[in-house]
């Protein structure tokens, strides 16, 4: 369980940060113990599936508008920061699934055939919902492109 429960953590860090991480961590883990009977066959692709829906969910009830690109020196706490709330406006512009593939495999570093498993659904499919994912991004960062100048 120990191993689920720092899976589950780092998963959610990489969305939320460490605050945050470490009650998700232990929703998911806590939520995984309930259904253990069905989960017991596949524990670490539940749990990186589950981790990541709190964070989503998490960051989508902060609706705090983030502050502008460049405000803050590269390389700090601030910058940090900065950047991870402008992955979450980018992935407030997405659908369930596209943000599911997006954060499993960019911010989790998964492979198309670990998010396959862990979304039980084919590479083919994995694929198909990372382009388009990455395509409505780059039509969005276009957009506030153009709306800066």
């Amino acid at each position: 369980m120990i191993g689920l429960l720092v899976q589950a953590e780092r998963t959610a860090a990489r969305l939320v940060g460490a605050a945050a991480a470490e009650d998700i961590a232990s929703e998911t883990v806590t939520r995984a113990l309930v259904r253990w009977r069905r989960v017991s066959g596949y524990p670490h692709a539940w749990v990186t599936r589950v981790a990541t829906n709190l964070a989503i969910d998490t960051l989508h009830k902060q609706h705090r508008p983030p502050p502008g690109p460049g405000s803050c020196p590269q390389g700090t706490f601030e910058a940090d920061a900065v950047q991870r709330l402008d992955v979450v406006r980018g992935l407030r512009h997405l659908s369930r699934r596209q943000q599911q593939v997006v954060v499993l495999h960019y911010l989790v570093g998964l492979t198309d055939e670990e998010v396959s498993e862990v979304l039980g659904v084919t590479v083919p499919t994995v694929k198909t919902h990372l382009g388009r994912a990455l395509s409505a991004l780059r039509r969005l960062d276009g957009v506030e492109s153009e709306e800066a100048r």
